[in-house]
């Protein structure tokens, strides 16, 4: 998609503060420095954010916001109140059949005490999912709400999200400049691929972003089984306190595939480029995702990229992100056994979505929603 000129507006980027180690913050960072070549910006972290007078001078307050990292159940609203009429949204995880949230149909009980203790129980257990649910039927308290992608739209206008405006995608980090070996590994502190996975194993797959429940880890030691000249690389940090850690560490003990599965822990940004070096491959296997910021970093490694056929992953195909598809443990299988054999294809990159060209785009949808000429 060309970039299209935009005319000039002052905006406040609003998001997590930039010490904190998460997606979120590293994507608005980069946002953040594309925006700023293009328009007058300002930039808060969600708690200056409500502190500050400067937000008055700005048009429009752009949020970007992970459901694990809104600041607050009433702080949309909050920030709606003070500003009105200038609030954009962009909620990055948008789900139309959510796995963990509320089968209120599957919690039976005889007594209708017992029922609502398992509902408080159950919303309790996924209170970061019911507050996301409850933005959405408020309209994110926003003037506008910008989805990542058509199918996020889609499932946000059917639950009244309020005004559902064009999607922009998510943009893809540029392949970075300098050495794929990373500025640690000059002090030999960066794991060689044969400490990671002491088994040596003929290729290797890579998992990709924080340890995450919302990845299928089952369908990929599923896959380790059946081809034991594979490896598996865990790239990220365990965000949940190391209770996904303590589990995949177990599991990978209960199927023997020790030596064979390397969990890196967190990775600083400028090591990314060393770790991905260390992969043939990589796997996406998502039970359920809207977007996802660290499946379209690898669209610059020039490696394959195996996903699983989801609404948001046929979607960014469309739009020339380089993803192979399976739809069944046999395709991802073939696809496992072509890459073991390297006889994947190679195929371009043309997913048009770098940091520049999305800026572009949000300022050119917040400025026709503003109708400023």
């Amino acid at each position: 998609m060309p970039m299209q000129a935009s005319p000039a507006i002052r905006l406040a980027l609003i998001g997590p503060d930039d010490s904190i180690r998460c997606g979120i913050a590293d994507y608005v960072f980069d946002l953040r420095s594309a925006l700023a070549a293009r328009c007058d910006l300002r930039f808060f972290d969600y708690e200056s954010s409500l502190k500050t007078q400067a937000l008055s001078e700005c048009q429009a307050l752009l949020v970007h916001y992970e459901r694990s990292r809104v600041p607050g159940p009433g702080y949309l609203r909050k920030l709606s109140l003070r500003h009105p009429g200038k609030l954009f949204v962009v909620p990055h995880e948008v789900y139309g059949k959510d796995p963990l949230a509320f089968p209120y149909e599957g919690l039976r009980s005889r007594h209708s005490l017992g029922l609502f203790l398992k509902k408080a129980l159950y919303r309790w257990r996924h209170r970061a999912y019911a507050r996301e649910k409850e933005l959405e039927g408020q309209g994110y308290h926003a003037r506008g709400v910008i989805p990542l992608s058509d199918p996020a739209a889609a499932v946000l206008r059917r639950s009244g999200a309020g005004n559902v405006l064009k999607p922009v995608p998510h943009a893809a980090w540029e392949n970075p400049g300098h050495s794929v070996t990373g500025k640690l590994s000059l002090a030999g502190k960066l794991p060689r691929r044969e400490e990671l996975l002491p088994a040596q194993p003929d290729f290797v797959a890579g998992i990709f972003g924080f340890l995450n429940r919302g990845v299928d880890y089952s369908l990929a030691f599923t896959m380790l089984e059946r081809f034991p000249k594979m490896g598996l690389l865990l790239l990220g940090g365990d965000r949940g306190g190391g209770n996904l850690r303590t589990w995949l560490e177990e599991e990978i003990l209960r199927r023997g595939l020790q030596g064979r599965v390397g969990i890196s822990g967190y990775i600083e940004t400028e090591d990314t480029p060393y770790y991905w070096s260390l992969c043939d491959l990589f796997l996406c296997p998502f039970r359920f995702k809207s977007s996802s910021g660290s499946m379209l970093r690898l669209v610059h490694t020039g490696k394959p990229i195996v996903a699983g056929d989801l609404a948001i992953v046929h979607y960014l195909q469309g739009l020339g992100a380089p993803f192979l598809l399976y739809r069944s443990q046999d395709e991802l299988a073939s696809l496992l056994r072509r890459a073991g054999a390297r006889t994947l294809p190679a195929f371009p990159n043309t997913y048009p979505f770098n940091f520049a060209t999305v800026a572009g785009e949000y300022l050119r949808v917040i400025s026709e929603a503003l109708k400023i000429e």
